[in-house]
């Protein structure tokens, strides 16, 4: 394997681990979630969500819309398929079938929800 190709996967491997262990910390108070991706501002991404969901977060951003779309199916498969998380993980198959619109930044975020006890907890 030549060397730039072991510094890609490192890089991808990297890269799903923080994103993966962003979202475990993330998720723990909440009764569910979503991960998706988008090339929109956060703001503007959530109005599609705020009516059952309570925030948007950023998980990753790239400026490479093919790392954003291989992680964004790498992150929902493992939290779909991880014991912990499955019940909570609200995307119904890994990687969502939509385009994301042309950007020069483009972001993994989760939308999540979180019941009124555990938030004033917080």
């Amino acid at each position: 394997m030549e060397d730039s190709t072991k510094a890609f996967n490192l890089a991808k491997t990297q890269r799903e681990t923080v994103s993966r262990d962003k979202i475990q910390k993330l998720v723990v108070d909440c009764t569910s979630f979503k991960i998706g991706k988008t090339g929109q501002k956060l703001e503007d991404r959530f109005e599609e969500y705020k009516k059952d969901y309570g925030d948007i977060l950023e998980i990753y951003s790239s400026s490479k819309e093919t790392w954003i779309d291989d992680l964004e199916a790498s992150l929902v498969k493992y939290f779909r398929s991880a014991k912990d998380y499955s019940s909570k993980c609200k995307n119904e198959k890994s990687g969502s079938p939509g385009e994301m619109r042309e950007s020069d930044k483009y972001y993994i975020y989760i939308v999540r929800k979180i019941t009124s006890e555990k938030s004033k907890q917080s």
